[in-house]
Protein backbone atom coordinates (compact mmCIF):
# COMPACT_ATOMS: atom_id res chain seq x y z
CA UNK A 1 0.00 0.00 0.00
CA UNK A 2 1.89 3.24 -1.14
CA UNK A 3 0.81 6.86 0.51
CA UNK A 4 2.41 9.34 -1.28
CA UNK A 5 3.46 12.41 0.74
CA UNK A 6 3.73 15.49 -1.43
CA UNK A 7 3.16 19.71 -1.79
CA UNK A 8 -0.63 20.61 -2.42
CA UNK A 9 0.25 21.45 -6.56
CA UNK A 10 1.12 17.92 -7.27
CA UNK A 11 -0.59 16.25 -9.54
CA UNK A 12 -0.50 12.45 -8.58
CA UNK A 13 -1.73 11.53 -12.56
CA UNK A 14 1.95 11.51 -13.41
CA UNK A 15 5.84 12.70 -12.39
CA UNK A 16 7.33 13.91 -15.59
CA UNK A 17 5.74 11.52 -18.74
CA UNK A 18 5.71 8.84 -16.73
CA UNK A 19 2.04 7.18 -14.97
CA UNK A 20 2.27 6.63 -11.39
CA UNK A 21 0.23 4.55 -9.22
CA UNK A 22 0.26 5.55 -5.32
CA UNK A 23 -3.32 4.52 -3.69
CA UNK A 24 -3.33 7.52 -1.81
CA UNK A 25 -1.57 10.90 -1.69
CA UNK A 26 -2.00 13.35 1.40
CA UNK A 27 -0.56 16.85 0.75
CA UNK A 28 1.65 18.44 3.46
CA UNK A 29 1.87 18.88 6.11
CA UNK A 30 0.65 15.74 6.93
CA UNK A 31 -2.39 16.10 9.39
CA UNK A 32 -3.24 13.38 12.06
CA UNK A 33 -6.64 12.22 10.83
CA UNK A 34 -5.54 11.69 7.01
CA UNK A 35 -2.44 9.92 8.35
CA UNK A 36 -4.81 7.78 10.58
CA UNK A 37 -7.64 7.34 7.52
CA UNK A 38 -4.57 5.78 5.23
CA UNK A 39 -3.37 3.43 7.88
CA UNK A 40 -7.14 2.00 8.41
CA UNK A 41 -7.45 1.66 4.72
CA UNK A 42 -4.65 -0.24 3.99
CA UNK A 43 -5.75 -3.14 6.47
CA UNK A 44 -9.29 -3.73 4.25
CA UNK A 45 -9.31 -6.58 1.73
CA UNK A 46 -8.06 -4.98 -1.57
CA UNK A 47 -8.81 -6.27 -5.28
CA UNK A 48 -6.02 -6.88 -7.97
CA UNK A 49 -5.07 -3.47 -9.23
CA UNK A 50 -4.96 -2.62 -12.99
CA UNK A 51 -2.50 -0.10 -14.01
CA UNK A 52 -4.19 3.05 -14.75
CA UNK A 53 -4.05 4.53 -17.98
CA UNK A 54 -3.74 8.63 -18.09
CA UNK A 55 -5.48 10.45 -20.51
CA UNK A 56 -3.37 11.59 -23.72
CA UNK A 57 -4.41 15.59 -22.72
CA UNK A 58 -3.51 15.10 -19.21
CA UNK A 59 0.20 14.29 -20.01
CA UNK A 60 2.20 17.13 -19.57
CA UNK A 61 4.00 17.84 -23.02
CA UNK A 62 7.54 17.88 -23.61
CA UNK A 63 6.67 21.10 -26.50
CA UNK A 64 5.08 24.26 -24.85
CA UNK A 65 1.47 24.76 -26.28
CA UNK A 66 0.70 27.71 -27.63
CA UNK A 67 3.80 29.71 -28.75
CA UNK A 68 4.58 30.40 -32.28
CA UNK A 69 7.47 28.88 -33.94
CA UNK A 70 9.97 31.16 -35.52
CA UNK A 71 12.56 29.13 -36.71
CA UNK A 72 15.39 31.66 -36.44
CA UNK A 73 18.77 30.96 -35.86
CA UNK A 74 20.13 33.24 -32.95
CA UNK A 75 23.32 33.87 -31.49
CA UNK A 76 23.60 35.14 -28.01
CA UNK A 77 26.19 36.78 -26.54
CA UNK A 78 26.15 37.29 -22.17
CA UNK A 79 28.68 36.51 -19.81
CA UNK A 80 26.43 35.72 -17.23
CA UNK A 81 25.13 32.34 -16.65
CA UNK A 82 21.78 32.34 -15.77
CA UNK A 83 21.28 35.31 -18.42
CA UNK A 84 21.97 32.63 -20.83
CA UNK A 85 20.12 30.06 -19.59
CA UNK A 86 17.13 31.80 -19.46
CA UNK A 87 17.59 33.55 -22.78
CA UNK A 88 18.26 30.02 -24.52
CA UNK A 89 15.16 28.43 -22.53
CA UNK A 90 12.66 30.99 -23.94
CA UNK A 91 14.50 30.42 -27.76
CA UNK A 92 14.04 26.91 -27.59
CA UNK A 93 10.16 27.33 -26.74
CA UNK A 94 9.60 29.59 -29.69
CA UNK A 95 11.12 26.86 -32.22
CA UNK A 96 14.27 28.90 -32.41
CA UNK A 97 18.20 27.58 -32.84
CA UNK A 98 20.51 28.81 -30.32
CA UNK A 99 24.30 29.62 -30.18
CA UNK A 100 25.31 30.90 -26.93
CA UNK A 101 28.97 32.99 -26.44
CA UNK A 102 30.24 34.38 -23.17
CA UNK A 103 31.99 37.54 -24.46
CA UNK A 104 32.49 39.86 -27.24
CA UNK A 105 35.03 38.50 -29.16
CA UNK A 106 33.17 34.82 -29.39
CA UNK A 107 30.51 36.38 -30.91
CA UNK A 108 32.18 38.61 -32.94
CA UNK A 109 34.25 35.25 -34.25
CA UNK A 110 30.93 33.28 -34.75
CA UNK A 111 29.36 36.43 -36.94
CA UNK A 112 32.30 35.70 -38.89
CA UNK A 113 31.61 32.01 -39.50
CA UNK A 114 28.17 32.05 -40.04
CA UNK A 115 24.75 33.76 -40.82
CA UNK A 116 22.92 34.41 -37.95
CA UNK A 117 19.21 35.43 -38.26
CA UNK A 118 19.47 37.56 -35.37
CA UNK A 119 21.60 38.52 -32.55
CA UNK A 120 21.26 38.76 -28.91
CA UNK A 121 23.95 41.09 -27.47
CA UNK A 122 24.81 41.62 -24.04
CA UNK A 123 26.17 45.46 -23.84
CA UNK A 124 28.34 44.97 -20.40
CA UNK A 125 30.65 41.75 -20.83
CA UNK A 126 34.06 41.91 -19.65
CA UNK A 127 37.00 42.47 -22.39
CA UNK A 128 35.52 43.39 -25.59
CA UNK A 129 32.22 44.52 -24.13
CA UNK A 130 28.23 44.37 -26.36
CA UNK A 131 29.40 47.80 -28.03
CA UNK A 132 33.07 47.00 -29.32
CA UNK A 133 31.88 43.52 -30.74
CA UNK A 134 28.39 45.06 -32.19
CA UNK A 135 31.05 47.82 -33.92
CA UNK A 136 33.36 45.02 -35.00
CA UNK A 137 30.52 43.20 -36.90
CA UNK A 138 29.45 46.24 -38.53
CA UNK A 139 32.68 46.75 -39.78
CA UNK A 140 32.98 43.54 -41.15
CA UNK A 141 29.39 43.27 -42.87
CA UNK A 142 30.64 46.84 -44.47
CA UNK A 143 34.26 45.53 -45.52
CA UNK A 144 32.80 42.12 -46.87
CA UNK A 145 29.42 43.54 -48.38
CA UNK A 146 27.76 41.08 -45.99
CA UNK A 147 24.00 40.76 -45.20
CA UNK A 148 23.18 43.00 -42.23
CA UNK A 149 22.15 41.25 -39.09
CA UNK A 150 19.81 41.99 -37.14
CA UNK A 151 21.54 42.94 -33.63
CA UNK A 152 19.45 43.39 -30.22
CA UNK A 153 20.80 44.67 -26.66
CA UNK A 154 20.44 43.14 -23.35
CA UNK A 155 21.21 45.13 -20.74
CA UNK A 156 20.06 45.66 -16.93
CA UNK A 157 20.40 49.48 -17.53
CA UNK A 158 17.18 51.40 -17.95
CA UNK A 159 18.24 54.95 -18.79
CA UNK A 160 17.34 56.99 -21.78
CA UNK A 161 21.14 57.49 -22.39
CA UNK A 162 21.69 53.63 -22.31
CA UNK A 163 19.25 53.05 -25.80
CA UNK A 164 20.85 55.84 -27.40
CA UNK A 165 24.76 54.47 -26.90
CA UNK A 166 23.06 51.16 -28.49
CA UNK A 167 21.45 52.74 -31.01
CA UNK A 168 24.77 54.77 -32.18
CA UNK A 169 27.16 51.41 -31.88
CA UNK A 170 24.98 50.09 -34.43
CA UNK A 171 22.33 47.84 -32.38
CA UNK A 172 18.99 47.90 -33.79
CA UNK A 173 16.45 46.95 -30.86
CA UNK A 174 16.90 47.45 -27.14
CA UNK A 175 15.97 44.51 -24.58
CA UNK A 176 16.05 45.92 -20.81
CA UNK A 177 16.68 42.61 -18.70
CA UNK A 178 14.37 41.19 -17.35
CA UNK A 179 12.20 40.54 -20.51
CA UNK A 180 9.47 38.62 -21.01
CA UNK A 181 8.12 36.08 -23.63
CA UNK A 182 6.27 38.49 -25.39
CA UNK A 183 8.96 41.61 -25.35
CA UNK A 184 11.54 39.02 -27.01
CA UNK A 185 8.63 38.16 -29.69
CA UNK A 186 7.62 41.80 -30.54
CA UNK A 187 10.93 42.36 -31.78
CA UNK A 188 11.71 38.51 -33.69
CA UNK A 189 8.66 38.01 -35.24
CA UNK A 190 8.24 40.29 -37.42
CA UNK A 191 11.96 38.92 -38.64
CA UNK A 192 10.87 35.52 -39.16
CA UNK A 193 7.70 37.00 -40.73
CA UNK A 194 10.33 38.12 -43.23
CA UNK A 195 12.60 35.20 -43.37
CA UNK A 196 9.35 33.29 -44.26
CA UNK A 197 10.04 30.46 -41.31
CA UNK A 198 7.04 32.31 -39.08
CA UNK A 199 4.39 29.71 -38.43
CA UNK A 200 1.43 30.68 -35.76
CA UNK A 201 0.71 29.06 -32.80
CA UNK A 202 -1.98 26.23 -33.06
CA UNK A 203 -3.53 26.60 -29.53
CA UNK A 204 -3.24 30.17 -28.83
CA UNK A 205 -3.95 33.59 -30.53
CA UNK A 206 -0.49 34.96 -32.35
CA UNK A 207 1.28 37.29 -30.22
CA UNK A 208 -0.30 41.18 -31.48
CA UNK A 209 2.25 44.10 -30.87
CA UNK A 210 -1.44 46.29 -30.48
CA UNK A 211 -1.84 43.86 -27.42
CA UNK A 212 1.77 44.13 -26.02
CA UNK A 213 4.54 46.97 -27.45
CA UNK A 214 8.02 46.67 -28.46
CA UNK A 215 9.58 47.37 -25.01
CA UNK A 216 10.29 50.78 -24.03
CA UNK A 217 12.78 52.23 -21.83
CA UNK A 218 12.00 53.27 -18.30
CA UNK A 219 13.39 56.37 -16.77
CA UNK A 220 14.15 54.45 -13.81
CA UNK A 221 14.01 51.21 -12.42
CA UNK A 222 11.67 51.94 -9.65
CA UNK A 223 9.37 52.73 -11.74
CA UNK A 224 8.66 49.39 -13.57
CA UNK A 225 7.91 48.31 -10.24
CA UNK A 226 4.13 47.57 -8.40
CA UNK A 227 2.89 48.69 -5.40
CA UNK A 228 5.41 47.70 -2.54
CA UNK A 229 4.85 45.67 -0.01
CA UNK A 230 4.29 46.02 3.32
CA UNK A 231 7.53 47.26 4.99
CA UNK A 232 8.60 44.32 6.89
CA UNK A 233 9.36 44.78 10.95
CA UNK A 234 12.55 46.48 11.29
CA UNK A 235 15.36 44.44 12.33
CA UNK A 236 17.34 45.31 15.55
CA UNK A 237 19.39 48.44 14.47
CA UNK A 238 22.97 49.09 14.89
CA UNK A 239 24.52 52.37 14.78
CA UNK A 240 24.04 54.41 12.39
CA UNK A 241 27.60 56.07 10.44
CA UNK A 242 27.42 58.95 8.50
CA UNK A 243 29.21 58.84 5.57
CA UNK A 244 32.93 60.77 6.86
CA UNK A 245 32.51 58.80 9.83
CA UNK A 246 35.10 56.42 10.76
CA UNK A 247 33.69 53.44 10.14
CA UNK A 248 33.74 54.25 6.53
CA UNK A 249 37.86 55.77 6.68
CA UNK A 250 40.42 53.91 4.82
CA UNK A 251 41.66 53.21 8.48
CA UNK A 252 38.87 50.94 9.42
CA UNK A 253 38.01 47.27 7.21
CA UNK A 254 34.66 47.28 7.05
CA UNK A 255 32.57 45.49 5.44
CA UNK A 256 30.33 47.87 3.95
CA UNK A 257 27.47 45.32 2.98
CA UNK A 258 26.82 44.22 6.31
CA UNK A 259 25.96 47.50 7.51
CA UNK A 260 22.15 48.11 8.23
CA UNK A 261 20.26 50.04 5.55
CA UNK A 262 18.29 53.15 7.18
CA UNK A 263 16.62 54.21 3.77
CA UNK A 264 13.29 53.54 3.29
CA UNK A 265 13.84 52.85 -0.51
CA UNK A 266 16.04 49.48 0.37
CA UNK A 267 12.76 47.96 1.66
CA UNK A 268 9.95 49.27 -0.28
CA UNK A 269 10.18 46.57 -3.20
CA UNK A 270 9.00 43.25 -2.71
CA UNK A 271 12.10 40.09 -2.10
CA UNK A 272 10.72 37.89 -4.38
CA UNK A 273 8.31 38.31 -7.99
CA UNK A 274 5.93 35.93 -7.95
CA UNK A 275 5.21 36.65 -11.91
CA UNK A 276 9.05 36.57 -12.46
CA UNK A 277 9.47 33.11 -10.66
CA UNK A 278 5.95 31.68 -12.28
CA UNK A 279 7.71 33.15 -15.60
CA UNK A 280 10.28 31.14 -15.60
CA UNK A 281 8.84 28.12 -14.48
CA UNK A 282 6.92 28.52 -17.83
CA UNK A 283 9.90 28.20 -19.71
CA UNK A 284 9.03 24.86 -20.47
CA UNK A 285 12.39 22.82 -19.05
CA UNK A 286 12.04 20.58 -16.01
CA UNK A 287 13.56 21.93 -12.64
CA UNK A 288 14.90 25.41 -14.61
CA UNK A 289 13.99 27.42 -11.43
CA UNK A 290 16.50 24.93 -9.46
CA UNK A 291 18.94 24.76 -11.86
CA UNK A 292 19.18 28.74 -12.16
CA UNK A 293 18.74 28.78 -8.56
CA UNK A 294 22.02 26.43 -8.05
CA UNK A 295 24.12 29.05 -10.26
CA UNK A 296 22.99 32.22 -8.28
CA UNK A 297 24.08 30.65 -5.37
CA UNK A 298 27.02 29.66 -6.21
CA UNK A 299 27.97 32.38 -7.48
CA UNK A 300 26.97 35.19 -5.47
CA UNK A 301 29.22 34.93 -2.33
CA UNK A 302 32.01 35.81 -4.91
CA UNK A 303 30.31 38.85 -6.30
CA UNK A 304 29.06 40.31 -2.59
CA UNK A 305 33.05 40.14 -1.65
CA UNK A 306 33.80 41.62 -4.73
CA UNK A 307 31.68 44.57 -3.88
CA UNK A 308 32.03 44.95 -0.58
CA UNK A 309 36.24 45.04 -1.12
CA UNK A 310 35.85 47.38 -3.48
CA UNK A 311 33.76 49.69 -1.50
CA UNK A 312 36.27 49.45 1.29
CA UNK A 313 39.10 50.85 -1.54
CA UNK A 314 36.63 53.55 -3.17
CA UNK A 315 37.23 51.78 -5.88
CA UNK A 316 34.03 53.05 -8.06
CA UNK A 317 34.68 51.06 -11.44
CA UNK A 318 35.43 47.79 -9.35
CA UNK A 319 31.80 48.70 -7.47
CA UNK A 320 30.04 49.60 -10.89
CA UNK A 321 30.68 46.68 -12.13
CA UNK A 322 30.18 43.94 -9.14
CA UNK A 323 27.19 45.63 -8.74
CA UNK A 324 26.32 45.19 -12.41
CA UNK A 325 27.45 42.01 -12.70
CA UNK A 326 24.96 40.70 -9.83
CA UNK A 327 21.78 42.79 -10.90
CA UNK A 328 21.30 41.28 -13.89
CA UNK A 329 20.88 37.85 -12.38
CA UNK A 330 18.94 38.79 -9.43
CA UNK A 331 16.22 40.43 -11.85
CA UNK A 332 15.97 37.47 -13.92
CA UNK A 333 15.13 35.44 -10.92
CA UNK A 334 12.67 37.75 -9.50
CA UNK A 335 14.80 39.28 -6.77
CA UNK A 336 13.18 43.01 -7.22
CA UNK A 337 14.41 44.38 -3.69
CA UNK A 338 17.92 43.48 -4.13
CA UNK A 339 18.08 44.17 -7.94
CA UNK A 340 16.78 48.04 -7.17
CA UNK A 341 19.38 48.38 -4.80
CA UNK A 342 22.20 47.04 -6.68
CA UNK A 343 20.33 49.14 -9.51
CA UNK A 344 21.45 52.42 -7.28
CA UNK A 345 25.02 51.01 -5.86
CA UNK A 346 25.75 50.99 -9.99
CA UNK A 347 24.61 54.27 -10.76
CA UNK A 348 26.13 56.35 -7.57
CA UNK A 349 29.46 54.27 -8.96
CA UNK A 350 29.42 54.79 -12.22
CA UNK A 351 26.76 57.67 -13.28
CA UNK A 352 27.79 60.16 -9.91
CA UNK A 353 30.95 58.89 -9.11
CA UNK A 354 30.05 59.82 -5.69
CA UNK A 355 31.87 56.77 -3.19
CA UNK A 356 29.96 58.28 -0.62
CA UNK A 357 26.33 57.75 -2.38
CA UNK A 358 27.92 54.22 -3.24
CA UNK A 359 28.68 52.82 0.35
CA UNK A 360 24.89 54.40 1.89
CA UNK A 361 23.28 52.84 -1.37
CA UNK A 362 24.87 49.20 -0.71
CA UNK A 363 24.47 49.05 2.99
CA UNK A 364 21.95 45.90 3.80
CA UNK A 365 22.56 44.21 0.66
CA UNK A 366 23.92 41.64 2.44
CA UNK A 367 20.94 40.91 4.12
CA UNK A 368 18.77 41.64 1.55
CA UNK A 369 20.43 38.65 -0.73
CA UNK A 370 19.98 36.63 2.28
CA UNK A 371 16.50 37.26 2.23
CA UNK A 372 16.27 36.79 -1.66
CA UNK A 373 18.33 33.16 -1.27
CA UNK A 374 15.96 31.71 1.28
CA UNK A 375 12.59 32.71 -0.72
CA UNK A 376 13.78 31.23 -3.83
CA UNK A 377 15.05 28.41 -1.63
CA UNK A 378 11.40 28.20 -0.04
CA UNK A 379 10.06 28.57 -3.76
CA UNK A 380 12.28 25.09 -4.70
CA UNK A 381 11.51 23.38 -1.36
CA UNK A 382 7.55 23.94 -2.05
CA UNK A 383 7.83 22.77 -5.90
CA UNK A 384 9.57 19.63 -4.71
CA UNK A 385 7.40 19.17 -2.00
CA UNK A 386 10.05 18.83 0.47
Amino acid sequence: YVVLLSAFDFDPAYEGTRAIQPDICIAKPVRQQSLKSALQAARLPREAATARQVPKAERPSAEPTGMPTLGLDVLVADDNAINREVALAMLERIGCRVIVVEDGSSAVQQAHTRRFDVILMDCQMPGMDGYQATAAIRREEGERGKWTTPIVALTANVLARDRTRCIEAGMDHFLAKPFTHNQLLAILQPIAEQRGTFVAAQSAPVFAPAVEPEPVMAPELEARQPDPEPLPQPRPAAPQADDDSPLLSDTVVLDMLEVPSFDPAATSSPVLDADQVAAIRGLGKPKVLEHLCDLLFTGAPATLKELGTALEKGDLDAVGKAAHSLKSPVSNLGGRRLAAQLERCEVAARDQGDIKAARKSARGIKQNYADLEEALRAETRRSTGT
